[in-house]
């Protein structure tokens, strides 16, 4: 299962990169969701996404990660369709894709200082093992 979790996180990385490269071809979606919702919900799939890597080798991974992002959805009040057209038009172009990850990068980086700010300033001399 740590196999196709590395798989998913490739491909999405693999993905990320050739979608960078291309010109924007892909018109713009009915239904885009907004860019700053949309950091805020790729952000929150990262989480999910973490969260996944880090079951049980013994939990059941595809249903959880249904029920978390059909949750993810359902908060958000949007459709998986939606989600996953507004992925694809914000990474055809290289500048908005890079200009997306950033702020999702920012998102994440907040919410670490956040929930945990101890760690924030630790180096390897301050751990507790030496």
């Amino acid at each position: 299962m740590k196999n196709r979790s590395f798989l998913l996180a490739f491909l999405f990385i693999a993905t990320l990169f050739v979608a960078c490269n291309k010109k924007q071809l892909t018109p713009k979606p009915d239904h885009l969701i907004p860019f700053n919702q949309m950091v805020e919900i790729m952000a929150e799939s990262y989480l999910i996404e973490s969260m996944i890597y880090f079951l049980p080798p013994d939990s059941d991974k595809t249903v959880i990660t249904q029920t978390l992002y059909n949750d993810l959805f359902v908060k958000n009040n949007i459709s998986k369709n939606q989600y996953n057209s507004s992925i694809k038009y914000y990474l055809a172009d290289k500048i908005l894709a890079e200009k997306l990850l950033n702020a999702v990068s920012d998102q994440i980086a907040t919410k670490r200082k956040k929930y945990f700010p101890e760690t924030e300033n630790k180096t390897i001399d301050d751990s507790p093992n030496r």
